[in-house]
């Protein structure tokens, strides 16, 4: 049968195929695929004649694609290196590769608070992905510190801020104050039926779908959901309407900004990373984990104050009896006052919304609730978790910076000492950045010149290293999953097969250029010298090194957890100023975790392990913090450290300097243990909680500096401290 028509016209479908991003000459880690950057830019009418612009350009495919329509693009990002991208790889690279250069006006650096724009209605169109993923939160300019002292830093008698190459300091930015803000900003810029383009994340985990924004001066034309595994997100096209004044629409006020670190700003990173996290019934804290670098998690005391009623009932038992007979009895009752019931105090910033508003944080409350791992009772005493270990034979060890402390290898976040702290003090506003994978390929003497604290001489270790060595001696060690860089682990002669580097480490280098990779040993005494490493196989030696910048420039924060796009797409493409350049193996903020974590644990290790023994860290890392919750809730957990761990209930719990634990372990356990650092002690154990298990462990006659505070030991009950049972090692 022979069908006969019209010609109309031709597909577009050539486009996709034509943008594809393996084709691309620059582009980055969050860049959007290329069909969804058209669909985009064609649901926001690009078309010859009109002006875009996209407020969070990144590398531009939103720009790129709206071009292809005809519109002239301008763009800004608050992050200048992917608006200057590198020498041969820019935005400029992808306008000349389409043939776009007419279109493309220009890019500023700014965020959508601060932009310099003329607040006319002048835009055809806006376009934009904004920053919600697990660590690409959304910041604006400012210092997280609000009382920062500003007073400019000299760097060889010249103003930090005036150096070339300064990237100002960067704080969270409430996600909900975001989409508010982009919203307004349409309605100020855009032309009577001009349009905006937006996505905005909808987590699905929960089935609870995330309210639509909306505005009086903005119609909603569509909503669009890609939906991936776990979570989902909608590109939402608003139309702007000709009768609404900016006057009705954008209310001159000052609206209070919700204060906060970036996981209580940003609800997709808390649900998409953990829901909210277990805690203990001893101060409750609603801790979110995700990105090593956040602040502190919101503790009790730093909430806002019930209303009279629900100071009242301060007995979260007692309030949840009362509510549960209200309820027989047909009374209703609030949100706020249930959440009370489950000892949680709101964020300040809720304190202005409706009980609905509520709901969402009593959902986490009543998920975290159901999902607490409960303390089994059978396990109590030091000598049950010497008998645990004695009696298992697939133990898993989760380690982290206390075991290597007494190497003189800092930790990342202790108040003074820590290594952050520490850069500050040289001057990085967001020391983060020297871990962060765009400042390393744009400068990497930033990260050599100071990196070279967290490295130890191969050579060293502790008692504590030693004692995992001795479990894997012994067949006992199931996996080692490890938070450290410093491969102290490996140099001590872990089974390989038995180690997870959960954030990768020293131990090997990889040329950014050739992708050449080596043993990391051999640059020891040059990562000292705080030299950068070159490649052998496609650098000479004596090729000059060229630095754009200052190493003591200041840095961006960085941004949050192992996941690091908001789309599954985009290669690590954004090109290094220099050839030949070794990176560390270690895990950099925009890198993913190594799939050996994950494969190892989901198809092997959760289903075999016998007992988890947690060894020098708090937990508040994710996705390692998750493992304990990951396991059968059968499965033992004892943790020594030095400070109490309040946001899970381990069996046991061995607080102190983990030297003197595992060395009184391995007496206990009758095990020949010997390391040059043993120092043979006498020890002092005293039962903080026996509810909980909990134990402190110092060296006989020494002062308990960490572990629980006098008003944690008041609020456990404990008025006199039992006499301390004393042993010798």
């Amino acid at each position: 049968m022979l069908y006969l028509g019209r010609w109309l016209g031709d597909s577009g479908r050539d486009a996709i195929v034509k943008y594809d991003l393996k084709k691309r000459r620059y582009l980055g880690l969050t860049s959007m695929d290329a069909e969804l950057s058209l669909v985009t830019a064609n649901l926001a009418h690009a078309r010859p004649g009109a002006m875009f612009y996209d407020p969070f350009v990144g590398t531009g495919s939103f720009a790129v694609t709206a071009a292809h329509f005809g519109a002239t693009v301008i763009g800004s990002d608050i992050d200048g290196r992917t608006i200057r991208g590198s020498r041969t790889q820019n935005h400029l690279s992808n306008y000349e590769q389409y043939h776009l250069l007419p279109c493309f006006l220009d890019n500023f650096i700014a965020d959508l608070t601060h932009a310099p724009l003329r607040a006319l209605p002048w835009l055809n169109g806006i376009i934009c992905d904004p920053p919600y993923g697990v660590r690409e939160g959304p910041r604006v300019l400012g210092y997280r510190e609000k009382d920062k002292d500003t007073t400019p830093i000299l760097i060889d008698g010249v103003e930090a801020h005036m150096r070339p190459g300064y990237i100002p300091p960067k704080k969270p930015y409430g996600f909900d104050d975001m989409l508010e803000d982009v919203l307004e900003f349409a309605v100020i810029m855009l032309v009577p039926n001009g349009r905006l383009a937006i996505w905005m994340p909808t987590a699905n985990e929960d089935d609870v779908e995330w309210a639509i924004p909306t505005n009086p001066g903005l119609r909603l034309l569509s909503a669009c959901v890609q939906q991936f595994n776990k979570w989902s997100r909608r590109l939402l096209t608003y139309t702007r309407i000709p009768s609404k004044s900016v006057e009705e629409c954008v209310p001159e006020k000052s609206r209070v900004r919700a204060q906060g670190n970036a996981n209580d700003l940003n609800q997709f990173r808390r649900r998409r990373i953990d829901q909210m996290d277990n805690s203990s019934n001893h101060g409750r804290i609603i801790e979110f984990h995700g990105d090593p670098s956040l602040d502190e998690p919101l503790h009790e005391e730093e909430c806002y104050e019930e209303a009279q009623n629900t100071e009242q009932d301060s007995d979260s038992e007692s309030l949840l009896a009362d509510i549960l007979h209200g309820a027989l009895a047909g009374q209703e009752t609030s949100a706020k006052r249930l959440l009370s019931a489950f000892g949680i105090n709101p964020p300040e910033f809720f304190c202005d919304r409706p009980d609905s508003g509520y709901y969402q944080l009593l959902g986490a409350a009543l998920l975290q609730e159901l999902s607490t791992r409960h303390k089994l009772p059978q396990y109590n005493t030091i000598e049950d978790a010497v008998e645990l270990i004695r009696t298992r034979q697939n133990i898993m060890v989760i380690t982290g910076a206390g075991i290597s402390t007494n190497l003189g290898v800092p930790d990342f976040r202790s108040k003074n000492t820590g290594f952050y702290d520490q850069m500050r003090e040289k001057g990085f506003d967001s020391p983060e950045d020297i871990f962060d994978l765009h400042t390393f390929r744009e400068d990497p003497s930033i990260f050599y010149s100071n990196s070279s604290a967290t490295l130890p001489e191969p050579s060293k270790s502790t008692p504590t290293h030693a004692f995992i060595k001795l479990l894997d001696s012994k067949g006992k060690l199931l996996t080692n999953y490890t938070q450290n860089i410093d491969n102290v682990e490996g140099n001590v002669g872990l089974s390989k097969d038995k180690l997870i580097q959960c954030h990768g480490s020293w131990a090997s280098f990889t040329c950014q250029t050739c992708g050449y990779k080596t043993d990391g040993q051999k640059y020891y005494q040059q990562i000292k010298a705080k030299s950068v490493v070159y490649c052998d196989a496609c650098r000479p030696p004596s090729r000059p090194s060229k630095r754009k910048r200052s190493s003591h420039s200041t840095s961006r924060p960085r941004q949050g957890s192992p996941d690091t796009s908001d789309d599954d797409y985009g290669p690590t493409t954004i090109g290094t100023f220099e050839p030949g350049v070794m990176k560390p193996d270690i895990t950099f903020f925009h890198e993913k975790l190594p799939d050996t974590f994950f494969d190892r644990f989901k198809k092997r290790d959760k289903d075999i392990v016998d007992l988890i023994l947690v060894i020098g860290t708090s937990m508040s890392v994710s996705p390692v913090s998750e493992i304990p919750m990951a396991v059968s809730p059968d499965v033992p957990q004892i943790i020594i450290s030095r400070e109490k761990v309040r946001h899970v209930n381990f069996d046991v719990t061995l607080l102190g300097d983990c030297d003197l634990i595992t060395e009184e372990l391995a007496k206990r356990l009758s095990w020949a243990f010997e390391h040059p650092m043993l120092k043979r002690r006498e020890v002092e154990l005293v039962e903080l909680d026996h509810a909980a298990a909990i134990w402190e462990i110092n060296e006989q006659g020494q002062d308990a500096v960490h572990s629980i505070t006098h008003k944690e030991k008041e609020d456990l009950g404990q008025k006199e401290s039992p006499e301390p049972e004393k042993t010798t090692v």
